[in-house]
């Protein structure tokens, strides 16, 4: 699987998610004989058939047209792009090491929509807890002599009494609660996100008129960068959106028209300001005892889809951006603005857009078979180098239980040093999961020193 994870925005392979089915992602060793024959004629036949049209020999450029979409130059790009990525997918299939695949797409860079970068960013950070957010030290820590104007806190809980007891408690008070609305696991956690949104759009920002970016979190999850950091990075594109977009094979096809999509997405997202308010307006005001309405999407409704992930991972990229149209040839990419181009990949195991959120989860098959992959990604990808580092580590302790739905979520129990200066030293801006009852000795000094 194709995600992001260098300090320059770049590809690596890494894990199948958030959900992937591993039972096609891992296809068995005989299948992948039976296969590697046939595969290596149509990965020749592939690429002879895209070569690089003559006016892209001296480079491609980022811009767009007037409208904000995309013409020639980035279609452009995407086409030296797409030799390398299939190159480096069919490598990885093979169990060879891909070359190249660190610089083979770019889709940290805002592209389709210009500005930046800018100092004057104001982040909005967004959490989602039951009754706490567990390391008030480490929050209070982060937010610390932050400049005035720079961020706001907010939190929705499940149950709010709790969290204000909670937070009395722990002395966290960077952190708003909002109102309580509708919330279940899976069903809608959307409507918590959309409160969220609704509250820290309506908060002045100083100056007026600065950009934001909405960032979401959990309530294990914590800052991986001092806030500084995290404000320069967000803000070299302050009008584009991340989201970490899951594989196409995890994408919601439409019911009669296998060639219509709706994009899934990691629920922890950033949204620049354009993409929040739209959200907003789109779907209905959250309530407090029932569960947010999906809007139609190019008059199609949630039903008409196969769904198979959850509302806030299945709802909101098609809200903001519409749905994706493909003929399911591996050359199919449409561009989305502040995205870039995605792909419709029939290949199983390619996530693309841009991931600031580390955590390590994936579906369970068996231990052996967990084991290798997990071998695979510790080789191949930042998100499992980071993961090895931590396990490596005698002073940390990583353990990876399996949940009811038969996925392994790996939670952070301990952190040493070496664990501590990986993860600081990652691309990755915030991280989960850091155990509730644990706590973690030298986090801030590690990962807030400028």
């Amino acid at each position: 699987i194709l995600i992001r994870g260098t300090s320059e925005p770049s590809w690596v392979a890494t894990p199948a998610r958030f959900g992937v089915s591993l039972d096609r992602a891992m296809r068995s060793h005989r299948a992948r004989e039976d296969e590697e024959e046939e595969a290596e004629d149509d990965e020749e036949k592939y690429l002879k058939g895209h070569a690089v049209p003559d006016d892209c020999s001296d480079g491609c450029s980022d811009d767009d047209d007037d409208n904000g979409r995309f013409g020639r130059p980035t279609l452009c790009l995407a086409l030296l792009a797409l030799g390398a990525i299939v190159a480096a997918v069919w490598s990885l299939l093979r169990g060879r090491p891909a070359v190249g695949v660190a610089n083979a797409w770019r889709q940290c860079s805002g592209q389709g929509r210009v500005g930046g970068p800018v100092r004057d960013l104001h982040v909005h950070f967004l959490a989602m807890a039951i009754e706490d957010l567990p390391h008030a030290d480490i929050w209070n820590a982060f937010f610390a002599g932050a400049p005035s104007g720079s961020y706001s806190a907010w939190v929705h809980c499940k149950y709010p009494d709790k969290c204000k007891e909670n937070f009395a408690e722990s002395g966290l008070t960077a952190f708003t609660i909002v109102p309580a609305v509708f919330g279940e696991w899976c069903t809608d956690l959307l409507s918590p996100m959309l409160q969220l949104l609704r509250y820290a759009l309506a908060q002045q920002v100083f100056p007026p008129g600065a950009p934001a970016k909405f960032v979401f979190i959990s309530d294990l999850t914590l800052p991986l960068k001092p806030l500084s950091v995290i404000r320069a990075e967000l803000g070299k594109h302050p009008f584009a959106s991340d989201f970490c977009i899951f594989p196409s094979h995890e994408w919601f096809p439409l019911k009669t028209d296998n060639s219509t999509w709706r994009i899934t997405a990691s629920q922890w997202s950033v949204l620049a300001k354009e993409d929040a308010e739209t959200m907003v307006n789109v779907f209905p005001q959250p309530s407090p005892d029932n569960a947010v309405q999906v809007p139609k999407v190019e008059n199609t409704s949630w039903d008409d889809f196969e769904v198979s992930h959850c509302i806030d991972e299945g709802a909101v990229f098609s809200a903001l951006f519409g749905l994706f149209h493909t003929d399911k040839r591996a050359t199919t990419a449409n561009p989305y603005p502040g995205i870039g181009p995605v792909l419709f990949n029939s290949i199983d195991g390619i996530e693309q857009g841009c991931c600031r959120t580390w955590g390590f989860q994936m579906g369970h098959v068996s231990p052996e078979v967990d084991r290798q992959i997990v071998a695979h990604w510790e080789q191949t990808s930042q998100l499992g180098f980071v993961l090895k580092e931590l396990i490596a580590d005698s002073e940390s302790d990583i353990r990876a239980p399996v949940t009811n739905w038969n996925e392994i979520l790996y939670v952070v129990d301990k952190l040493g040093s070496a664990g501590l200066r990986a993860l600081r030293q990652s691309s990755f801006l915030v991280g989960r999961k850091f155990a509730a009852n644990s706590s973690f000795p030298g986090f801030a000094e590690v990962m807030f020193a400028e």
